[in-house]
């Protein structure tokens, strides 16, 4: 029996906030904490570290702080965006984030920070996790969706639910419920060598 390689191209879908981009060091700055690297986060809500009013008012201040968004730092290496540049070059890649709070400069916002970190030219998609697995699983008519890396807990599970082959970037705020089963990875680098060589 012959196997047929599929004539779509391939595709890969990473988020950026907590995948690519530390988020949470520039948010715990913005909100006048010591500042915590998204590898400290207990708790996404910071409930253990705000109060609820306090973390609402930090969160409105992202909103139209374009400083805010083009001064966070990434959380890969320069020799995983190498990588992520090679996979680049034999396959689609999309960036997906939920930076919807940030209005219509969202998309120059989110390309603008990947340029200068030097990721890989890709296709930006502001969207939040429900429309990103209804978008993915649209794009699975066009594409072969080699893998997706996400950091949210609920879009994983989401993603998983539709039949995506999403795994989790694991950090301390989304692991207390994961299984045996749970497709997990700690580091861009492994993401893309479990889906690519199959390490």
């Amino acid at each position: 029996m012959t196997i047929q390689k599929s004539s779509k191209p391939d595709l890969i879908a990473i988020d950026v906030d907590g995948v690519l981009c530390d988020y949470a060091l520039g948010f715990s700055k913005l909100a006048g904490l010591d500042p915590i690297s998204t590898g400290a986060v207990r708790k996404w809500d910071w409930s253990d570290r705000l109060r609820r009013t306090r973390f609402f008012e930090a969160r409105a201040a992202t909103e139209n702080a374009a400083d805010f968004w083009s001064g966070l730092l990434p959380l890969t290496s320069i020799g995983e965006r190498d990588m992520l540049a090679d996979v680049a070059k034999r396959c689609a890649l999309f960036y997906l984030t939920d930076r919807s709070v940030i209005g219509r400069e969202a998309l120059a916002l989110t390309t603008k920070w990947l340029f200068f970190w030097g990721f890989p030219q890709g296709s930006v998609m502001i969207l939040d996790k429900d429309r990103k697995v209804s978008t993915l699983t649209t794009l699975r008519e066009e594409y072969v969706i080699r893998g997706v890396l996400e950091d949210n807990l609920e879009t994983y599970r989401l993603m998983r639910k539709a039949d995506l082959p999403c795994y989790l970037r694991r950090w301390p705020y989304n692991t207390a419920s994961l299984t045996p089963d749970d497709w997990v990875v700690g580091s861009l680098a492994e993401f893309i060598c479990r889906v690519f060589y199959n390490y």
